[in-house]
């Protein structure tokens, strides 16, 4: 299960970071709840039974 989860990482990172990107080589960080729920809600159409390789992303913050 491990070795999975290495994987899936670069995969959670990729999608939140394109996400968070404003087209004009910038971050937009108002933007990370919806960036990671983008990146896990893809994952999770991926590996759908492997929850424990997704439900551990979240935000917390404002």
């Amino acid at each position: 299960m491990r070795l999975k989860n290495v994987h899936c990482a670069p995969a959670i990172a990729d999608t939140f970071y394109s996400n968070l990107a404003t087209g004009e080589a910038t971050l937009d960080t108002s933007r990370a709840a919806h960036a990671l729920h983008h990146a896990v809600q893809d994952l999770r159409r991926r590996l759908p039974l492997s929850s424990s390789l997704w439900a551990a992303y979240l935000h917390a913050g404002a």
